[in-house]
């Protein structure tokens, strides 16, 4: 299955609504209801849809992320032998794909922020490996680092905190006898 690092930001904003709908204090209690909600939880790219009033916010990112080998030979995971192949070409190649999510915290009150802070990160902390476990990941959200709370640069008057989750993933992929085709391609091509 071929993974997509944008989904990311959608994996962790659904855990986090569950959290908040079910199991926060009502100061903070989520809602699907933007009338009832008493915080917001999102991804970043609605971060100009959703202003910033009473309500304290969590926004979403997908962060940074590298691919890097992992083989000795194209990255190569697993193959048979030659005698076996009779000189086809058969094996499994694999990458490492490695990012760090950023959780945002937003308020306007010092307090409030710390508050959901300390929600999100015993929350994320304890349910990480159950995330990494159905989603696949082989680390999910730890060690997960936590900036201080500090006020913002453009309003003063809200507070801001940012935790970030590193998550790492495999990709594998099957190399054919197709890839003699795709070599004819490339050696066709005339620079």
């Amino acid at each position: 299955m071929i993974f997509s690092p944008a989904y990311i930001s959608a994996l962790i904003v659904r855990p986090i609504r569950f959290f908040f709908e079910f199991h926060s204090p009502l100061d903070v209690r989520w809602s699907e209801d933007p009338k009832v909600s008493s915080i917001e939880v999102d991804t970043i790219n609605n971060f100009n849809k959703i202003a910033i009033q009473a309500k304290p916010r969590v926004l979403v990112s997908r962060g940074s992320y590298s691919i890097r080998p992992v083989g000795l030979t194209d990255n190569l995971a697993e193959t048979k032998g030659i005698k076996e192949l009779k000189g086809a070409t058969d094996r499994i190649n694999m990458v490492l794909i490695e990012g760090m999510a950023q959780v945002m915290v937003e308020a306007r009150n010092e307090g409030t922020c710390e508050k959901v802070v300390d929600l999100l990160e015993h929350f994320l902390a304890w349910t990480g490996p159950m995330i990494a476990n159905t989603k696949g990941f082989k680390i999910f959200g730890l060690p997960m680092s936590i900036s201080s709370c500090t006020p913002s640069r453009e309003d003063t008057e809200i507070f801001t905190c940012t935790i970030n989750l590193p998550w790492t993933r495999e990709e594998q992929w099957r190399v054919l006898s197709d890839d003699i085709k795709f070599k004819s391609l490339l050696l066709s091509i005339h620079p």
